[in-house]
């Protein structure tokens, strides 16, 4: 299996096509265009006898060379024998119960507004 047959500049030419298409840059990482505007970066992949497809970012967001580090990653995970979108979702998730807006607020009261590195813009008094 031959790996990084794309070019920075195959990219940017089918992105810059009208037409669907998926290109392949080797070791499971796709390039999926399905509409006129849109790319992704698709990382395919067979784990528990299922294929999975895991999608790693948006071109242009995410060029080729960062697409395939990020693939590099998921295949790690995969040879420790864990699932990496059962891994995304996890972080995901621990991303989302880092707390309410209220306690990011008042973290944000007690760093900025107690220890007077800002200060009211108006009298509180009046």
């Amino acid at each position: 299996m031959a790996l990084d047959t794309l070019t920075a500049l195959d990219v940017k030419r089918a992105y810059g096509k009208e037409d669907r298409l998926f290109l392949s840059d080797g070791g499971g990482l796709y390039l999926r265009k399905q509409t006129a505007t849109g790319a992704s970066w698709t990382l395919r992949y067979r784990f528990a006898g299922k294929d999975r497809w895991l999608a790693l970012g948006n071109y242009p967001d995410m060029s080729l060379a960062e697409a395939r580090v990020e693939a590099r990653k998921a295949r790690v995970l995969l040879d420790q024998g864990k699932d990496p979108m059962r891994e995304k979702q996890a972080q995901i998730d621990a991303e989302r119960r880092k707390g309410s807006f209220k306690e990011l607020a008042e973290e944000w009261f007690i760093a900025e507004i107690n220890s007077r590195v800002l200060s009211f813009p108006f009298d509180m008094r009046s």
